[in-house]
């Protein structure tokens, strides 16, 4: 999963913060994928 302007409510300092506290990369695949309309109301499942 990639945390890109516009898709992640966060900035830079935030996403490097949370990979530093993640103990190892964990692939999210499309099946894992929970879409929310608060999340992103544009996007449907």
């Amino acid at each position: 999963m990639l945390l890109t302007p516009g898709t992640a409510a966060c900035n830079r300092d935030d996403v490097e913060r949370f990979f530093e506290l993640a103990a190892e990369p964990t692939e999210v695949g499309q099946d894992q994928y929970v879409w929310h309309p608060i999340v992103n109301p544009e996007a449907s499942p």
